[in-house]
């Protein structure tokens, strides 16, 4: 008796290489091993981490927006310098002259002599300007409606970090599936080969003993090729996956994936899901802080409309040369009101593109909504069928075994040629491959149905 006969004849060999790994628990229980990996993506994964500065940035902007409510206090220093340019002359000596000639006759002495007039120039030089200059809005709407604007910019940053969460967390289940599939198929694989060189062996020698024909042989050794092509694409899915796994959690691309398949569930019972509101989407969160800020925008260009009051205050001194003196001290303070009459419909026509970009919004958000009740709908249903499947393949998988056992023990009595038993073989080496991959696409719609119906604690 071969070993390719033993290995699917004995209970304790043929459960070794039939081993299924089907362990029925309550639905989305949780791998150790997964969520060790997804607490190390969630803290280092460089894209997370973008998507929390933008949020940090948010919270920064407001900080900004608050400020605009307290007062500013500056200081300024002006120094004028100037040469010619235009001048007032002041008329002092045509007044004076006359009334100082009638006083020198009178006196009949020169004791009142005449003056020139004075010329000023209107460009002032050698003056300086120092000043504490305290600035106060009394009335701004508008930095009211920016400092909501900005409180409502964080919300949508925090449902942004919590979109992009939800999917890495599924990213990263799906490349843990990934490696455990292929890690189970390499080893089917290579069971498969052991089991195909062996029997090669074995007909070699029947070819020898002139029993077989040497065709048989060859029949042989092209499945083997094949099974080697199998074998080297299921190597290569399994180096790719544990490389993509180590992108999401920023770690080495080369290092060593630890492998655990407890806590797996393969069960379709999602009844919890089925009545499962999406109101707790972070992407409809997101696009009704959009809404928000875009009706924010339009309060924004609706108050250009209205006037603004600002107040100074402004403490320093004024002379020139520099002089520092007493006397030149000053305090001044100033009320100012702007209010924009007419801006060329600018104001007017901002408000309708701030509309515009509501209506749009708000159909989007429609949509979405709409768009994610389709999308649970179909991954249930989905689930359903790769459950469906599952199990079927898991007793194709039985029935081919027992399948084999018969031709084999038909083969060995001369019934029945060896290529029914080498297809017979490769049938069920076919159905243990699909149930792997069966078993990956429950998990896979499971990881899809925790991302739409946002169902991860976090």
């Amino acid at each position: 008796m071969t070993y390719y006969h033993k290995l699917f004849t004995k209970p304790e060999k043929g459960g070794m290489f039939l081993l299924l790994l089907l362990v029925y628990i309550s639905s989305f229980a949780q791998n150790k091993t997964i969520q060790a990996y997804i607490e190390e993506g969630l803290n280092n994964n460089i894209a997370l981490q973008n998507k929390e500065l933008n949020l940090k940035e948010a919270h920064y902007r407001l900080e900004v927006a608050k400020g605009m409510f307290y007062p500013t206090l500056a200081f300024k220093s002006d120094y004028t310098y100037s040469s010619g340019g235009r001048a007032f002359t002041f008329p002092i000596g045509d007044m004076l002259n006359p009334v100082y000639n009638s006083l020198n006759e009178l006196t009949q002495s020169n004791d009142f002599q005449n003056i020139p007039n004075a010329s000023f120039n209107l460009n002032a030089n050698d003056f300086y300007n120092h000043r504490l200059s305290l600035t106060v809005p009394l009335i701004d709407k508008e930095i009211f409606i920016q400092k909501k604007l900005r409180k409502e910019s964080i919300s949508r940053q925090e449902a942004e970090v919590l979109v992009y969460k939800r999917k890495l967390v599924r990213d990263i289940k799906e490349a843990y599936y990934n490696i455990i599939k292929a890690d189970h198929q390499i080893k089917t694989l290579q069971q498969a080969d052991t089991l195909l060189r062996d029997n090669y062996k074995n007909t070699l020698s029947k070819v020898k003993n002139g029993t077989v024909l040497k065709g048989k042989a060859l029949q042989i050794h092209t499945q083997i090729n094949d099974n080697s092509t199998a074998l080297e694409k299921a190597q290569n899915d399994f180096e790719n996956a544990c490389a993509y796994l180590n992108f999401l959690t920023n770690r080495p691309l080369t290092r060593t994936i630890r492998m655990d398949t407890s806590g797996f569930s393969y069960t379709s019972d999602n009844t919890l899901f089925r009545e499962y509101s999406i109101s707790n989407r972070p992407e409809l969160q997101s696009l009704q802080s959009q809404i928000a800020q875009a009706e924010y925008d339009i309060k924004i260009n609706k108050s250009a409309f209205l006037p603004t009051i600002h107040t100074s205050l402004d403490l320093g001194y004024q002379n020139s040369y520099f002089k520092f003196e007493p006397e030149d001290q000053y305090l001044q303070g100033m009320v100012s009101l702007k209010w924009d009459l007419f801006t060329g419909f600018r104001n007017k026509n901002n408000v309708r593109i701030s509309q515009v970009k509501v209506e749009q919004l708000q159909n989007e958000l429609s949509q979405a909504e709409k768009q994610y009740q389709l999308d649970i709908k179909n991954v249930l249903r989905d689930l359903e069928s790769a459950a469906t499947k599952l199990e079927n393949t898991r007793q194709n998988v039985e029935d081919l075994k027992k399948y084999y056992r018969e031709v084999k023990a038909r083969y060995d009595q001369g019934i029945v040629l060896l290529i029914e038993l080498n297809d017979a073989f490769q049938q069920l080496i076919d159905q243990q491959l699909g149930h792997e991959q069966a078993k990956t696409d429950v998990l896979f719609k499971q990881a899809a149905l925790e991302q739409i119906t946002a169902s991860y604690p976090f």
